[in-house]
């Protein structure tokens, strides 16, 4: 008789439980909080107690605790992110927890964990972790800037010397990316380019002729062994310049004689340029416009006076020097006559 009452009282005390849940966690959460000193004493004292039988417990239904925990955390997450939140603000516990923290993470066993796990993670969430780092900085762009700065200024050595050896670790990985970007940027990359040269001009003048002045016979001797190695793709450039641009050409070889005889040319190639397009590309004796395709309609120089009666080292300037077709030229020589003469003489 008393066995069936005690299973009869145990079924109605789960079902009363049951059905009156939030009533009693609510009762018990105000007991809890009136004797909070005299609970947590009990609970130490019965830890200690059974501190055996409670090891035992857990090694028997480790899974069944963990599944309890799981739901527990599911339904109550934001409950316990504010206690957390709450909990590590206090000044006590942010000394103790970050000192705890430092000396946890000089183990090596847990360094090698760590940065595993970091690895993985950068992995799978590239993306999230880029758009974030790009939020960040757009909003903090001003503060951020100030912070590299200081930190490239004071650690300039330790920073060249890590990239050095990282280079040298990393060098076919390193340059892989980099063609890759540069095929696939290509525009980006020389407006880029061009917008600094045109900003920074004097300045990488001045850059080029000290590193030329420090560094001469090494740039000779690369530029040696680059030649040698590269002479067909070379000759072909060359080749290509020539038939874009046939007039530059022509002054050059003009240039070469005009060395060899010590007569110096007091003007450049622009200012040459410049004295054509003033007359519209027409030679002022035979009226023939100017072509680059056609040899016999192109304007070349005319020297007055002529170069074979100049003594050495005489330097003509861009006065005494006019541009006439290439037949007019031809027809002149080195014939000391006025352009009335040389008209008549086309003519004929």
């Amino acid at each position: 008789m008393i066995k069936l009452y005690l299973k009869k009282k145990k079924v109605y005390k789960k079902e009363y439980n049951r059905i009156n849940k939030e009533t009693i966690n609510t009762k018990r959460r105000e007991h809890y909080q009136k004797n909070k000193p005299k609970e947590l004493a009990y609970a130490k004292r019965y830890n200690l107690e059974h501190k055996e039988e409670r090891k035992i417990y857990k090694e028997k239904n480790k899974e069944k605790i963990r599944l309890k925990n799981k739901e527990y955390r599911e339904k109550n997450k934001e409950v316990i992110r504010i206690k957390n939140k709450e909990y590590h603000q206090r000044p006590e516990i942010k000394i103790h927890h970050n000192s705890y923290m430092k000396t946890y993470y000089q183990i090596p066993k847990v360094k090698a964990q760590k940065k595993e796990y970091s690895k993985k993670y950068k992995i799978k969430n590239r993306d999230k972790i880029n758009k974030y780092k790009r939020e960040r900085h757009h909003k903090n762009k001003e503060k951020m800037n100030l912070i590299s700065r200081n930190y490239y200024s004071n650690h300039k050595k330790e920073r060249s010397i890590y990239g050095k050896n990282y280079y040298k670790k990393n060098k076919p990985k390193i340059l892989k990316t980099v063609k890759n970007y540069q095929n696939n940027n290509k525009p980006k990359i020389n407006l880029r380019r061009k917008e600094y040269r045109s900003n920074h001009k004097e300045e990488i003048r001045i850059k080029k002729k000290e590193y030329y002045k420090n560094n001469s016979p090494k740039i000779s001797l690369y530029w040696k062994k680059y030649r040698k190695e590269n002479k067909p793709l070379l000759d072909k450039r060359k080749e290509k310049w020539r038939k874009n641009n046939p007039e530059k050409v022509r002054l050059l070889h003009q240039k070469r004689r005009l060395k060899e005889r010590s007569i110096i040319h007091n003007f450049s190639i622009k200012e040459w340029e410049e004295k054509v397009k003033n007359q519209n590309g027409i030679c002022p004796i035979c009226l023939t416009k100017y072509s680059k395709t056609i040899p016999e309609k192109r304007l070349t120089q005319d020297h007055t006076p002529a170069i074979t009666k100049v003594p050495k080292g005489y330097i003509y300037t861009i006065n005494e020097v006019t541009p006439i077709c290439f037949r007019c030229n031809l027809i002149k020589n080195n014939k000391n006559i006025s352009y009335e003469q040389l008209k008549q003489l086309v003519k004929e």
